[in-house]
């Protein structure tokens, strides 16, 4: 009888899950999400209590041919959250007892006896229903979900202001004459051009990409407990997650590239600035700046992977914060550090410095005592229901024990002890320790990052120094035009951070069709805007480029390259692309796309330099939107293909599974219990 129940409860299961969804859908297009974008996940994490109404997000988890897989999320408020709770509710008993039913008909597996909780099946799905994930729209309504709009609002304005702000040390500089001024050019190249690149591409990336993995691992260890322990009086708590300890790894790792790359700008300080063209007059102080700005590239580290990890949260208004603050803190310490304490030089970048360590210090304590804290960490312990005054002394020990958390693997754990009231303590990083294995898998996504980023850096670096050649006139107005794209380029660059963190949870939670379509959704954001933005440039380009100088020879200059510069701020999103395709798990297509771009440049570059008329400035940007063309197209390309890969059916099986080709898979245990996850 038990068995017949189980079969009904499978066969219903699709037709419930897919009547939630579609609540969860109506809901959203009439404008009944309202979701905390500061809460743990914001829309993916546990549910949050805000302003008095209460955020809920419930999973449904169906039967398929004897396996549990698929997760449905929605999040509603109003009249059709009852409706969605009772059916998630439900759907998920029925679902749990006709495993537990499979596995008491089934107790040996190859031969060996196997518990309800050791089979691969139980509740944590390795693949989401085909009928759901192979349609878009789940990812499609979360990315243009009001929580993901604000995030990618938020997140450009936090790139926009960064630079603005750094500005301030310009400004104050130059009121030390020329010679301080022209030795801050070849520092602005290292840190603004090189380390600042290489820290929000490479690490804020990675980080972004393997925190938002973990947090979805997290998430459905926590339903699997929650449907557990659903008819226990007492839900257990997690006392440690597993972002946690990747947290933990990922900022030592960047602490510790922060410091070698510190030890190296030391060891030669004075072969840098020469390296990046500065001048024999200005090689004394410009590295003696430089040796006051290395002891701040730890902090910038940290700053970009903790600004990572905010965003795979869906919390882009900590980095902002802490944008501000560094603003408004070297704002008040330049003219401290230059004027009353007479640093000179020095002291503008002593109060870069502080600026950094500042906006570093705001972060972590967000991240590990502060508010944010339970994005990370979990929730705090809950103390030990006490008991009965009629219970026996063995009937208390046996309900201490019961009220014991479980064990968890030693890469997350670490001495916790229980107080006098059964509340568990632990220290301040909660019982985490450093994981080797973590902090290398992480080094490792690192490096896979790397690739882009240096082809970024040498393409512009190499355009720059053509231009610069060309004589004065031009090299300064290369310098305009490259102010107002590089401008565009760090407000597209939200387009990328916020891709890659909805992709990458989305992989791991839903499937590789809602990733998709989240990516979708995102770039054709991207699209509009930046078509909006070249054109609003186009019409004022004039009057633009007399902001920036009153000499008519620049502008003139500028001007006849200008439609070549708006045809590449319409190529810009593309990065909408390559954060989803990093999401998605396929970062070595995005690096081939890159270097192909590279290649064409480089060559464009040379067989210009060869002709009869040699390289100018139209042809110098001309080069430029080349590459920007091909990195498009073949990411676009890459896009068309993976999609058709991951929805093509395995050899040997008549279905596909939703999951790709590209993407780096791995079987992670989560309290015995198999769980297969995109990495």
């Amino acid at each position: 009888m038990s068995a017949c129940c189980g079969a009904a409860a499978q066969a219903q299961a699709p037709e419930r899950c897919w009547r939630g969804w579609r609540n969860y859908h109506s809901a959203s297009r009439r404008g009944r999400i309202d979701l905390d974008p500061s809460g743990p996940g914001a829309g993916f994490g546990s549910p949050t209590p805000t302003q008095g109404r209460t955020r809920t997000r419930r999973r449904c988890h169906e039967a398929d041919d004897g396996v549990a897989a698929g997760a449905v999320r929605w999040r509603a408020v109003g009249p059709r959250w009852r409706h969605g709770q009772r059916g998630a509710q439900s759907l998920i008993k029925s679902s749990a007892s006709w495993e537990q039913e499979s596995d008491r008909q089934v107790p040996y597996e190859n031969g060996e006896e196997t518990s309800p909780m050791s089979t691969t099946s139980t509740l944590l799905p390795s693949s989401p229903p085909a009928a759901i994930t192979r349609d878009a729209e789940f990812g499609w309504d979360t990315a243009m979900s009001r929580v993901t709009l604000l995030q990618l609002a938020t997140c450009a304005a936090t790139g926009i202001a960064e630079p603005l702000l750094g500005s301030i040390d310009t400004f104050w500089v130059a009121s030390l004459g020329t010679t301080a001024l022209s030795a801050l050019g070849p520092n602005t190249c290292v840190y603004s051009a090189v380390v600042a690149v290489v820290a929000a591409h490479g690490l804020g990336t990675a980080a972004t990409r393997t925190i938002a993995v973990a947090l979805e691992m997290d998430e459905r260890a926590n339903i699997k407990r929650q449907v557990l322990d659903e008819n226990e009086e007492h839900a257990s708590v997690m006392t440690t997650t597993h972002t946690g300890s990747t947290m933990v790894a990922v900022v030592c790792t960047a602490l510790g590239l922060g410091l070698g790359c510190t030890a190296a700008l030391l060891l030669a300080p004075r072969a840098v600035v020469s390296l990046v063209g500065a001048p024999p007059a200005v090689v004394g102080p410009a590295a003696d700046y430089l040796r006051v700005r290395a002891m701040g590239v730890p902090a910038v580290f940290l700053i970009a992977v903790l600004g990572g990890a905010f965003q795979a949260a869906r919390d882009a208004r900590t980095p902002f914060l802490a944008v501000l603050l560094a603003g408004a803190a070297n704002l008040v310490l330049d003219p401290l550090c230059i004027f009353t304490f007479r640093m000179g030089f020095q002291g503008a970048a002593a109060a870069t410095v502080a600026s950094q360590c500042a906006a570093a210090g705001l972060m972590a304590w967000y991240a590990f005592c502060g508010p944010r804290r339970n994005n990370f960490f979990g929730a705090a312990p809950t103390p030990a229901p006490a008991p009965a005054a009629h219970a026996t002394e063995g009937a208390a020990a046996e309900g201490a024990v019961a009220a014991a958390p479980p064990a968890t693997s030693a890469s997350s754990t670490s001495t916790t002890g229980v107080g006098p009231e059964g509340i568990q303590r632990s220290n301040l990083l909660g019982g985490y320790t450093f994981d080797p294995a973590l902090a290398w898998e992480f080094t490792r996504e690192v490096g896979s990052m790397m690739g882009r980023v240096l082809n970024v850096v040498a393409v512009w670096g190499a355009t720059s120094v053509c231009a610069s050649r060309l004589g004065v006139v031009e090299g300064a107005a290369h310098v305009l035009l490259f102010q107002i794209v590089s401008i565009a380029s760090i407000t597209a660059g939200a387009l990328n951070t916020v891709a890659n963190a909805v992709a990458s949870r989305l992989s791991a939670s839903a499937g590789d069709e809602a990733a998709a379509g989240a990516g979708l959704a995102i770039a054709a954001v991207g699209g509009a805007v930046f078509a909006a933005l070249s054109a609003v440039i186009w019409t004022v380009r004039s009057p633009l480029l007399a902001f920036f100088t009153a000499d008519t020879l620049v502008v003139d200059a500028a001007l006849l390259p200008f439609p070549i510069a708006a045809g590449c701020l319409l190529t810009y999103w593309y990065k909408a692309l390559e954060g989803a395709l990093i999401g998605r798990g396929d970062v070595n297509a995005v690096n081939i796309a890159f270097a192909a771009g590279g290649a064409v440049c480089a060559g464009a570059l040379w067989g210009f330099g060869a002709s009869a008329g040699g390289l100018t400035l139209h042809r110098v940007w001309c080069v430029l939107l080349m590459y920007y063309l091909v990195v498009t197209s073949g990411l676009v390309y890459r896009w068309v293909t993976l999609h058709h890969a991951r929805r093509a059916p395995p050899a040997g099986t008549g279905t596909g599974t939703g999951q790709g080709n590209g993407s780096r898979g791995g079987d992670v245990s989560e309290g015995g219990v198999a769980v297969t996850v995109c990495r």
